[in-house]
């Protein structure tokens, strides 16, 4: 029997695409940790400090998301663990599918 397919909560706007992201900062390194709750865990090695840990939640994104840092927007939680980041160049059908080979949820 197939385990069950774990579900992201993607929500698809005029903007672009929304998902929730949970970030844990002053990690050992900078990686997407999986799913949780629904949404994609983040952890990063900067502190909650002056939007450092924001900046590099970003950056990683970008990075393994492959869209450029600009198109990755936090638009609530910026002083939480608990973000609704806004990717603009991509669709959902193709965020889930580089999501799921990063999370081995292909």
């Amino acid at each position: 029997m197939r385990p069950e397919r774990i579900v992201l909560e993607l929500r698809e706007t005029e903007e672009g695409v929304l998902l929730p992201v949970f970030v844990q900062s002053k990690s050992k390194k900078n990686e997407i940790a999986g799913i949780h709750d629904k949404g994609l865990r983040v952890k990063v090695t900067a502190p909650p400090v002056e939007g450092a840990a924001n900046e590099a939640c970003r950056r990683l994104l970008a990075k393994m998301l492959g869209v450029s840092k600009s198109s990755v927007e936090i638009v609530k939680g910026e002083k939480s663990s608990r973000k609704l980041v806004l990717f603009k160049d991509k669709g959902i059908a193709e965020l889930q599918a580089i999501i799921g080979r990063l999370t081995g949820d292909a």
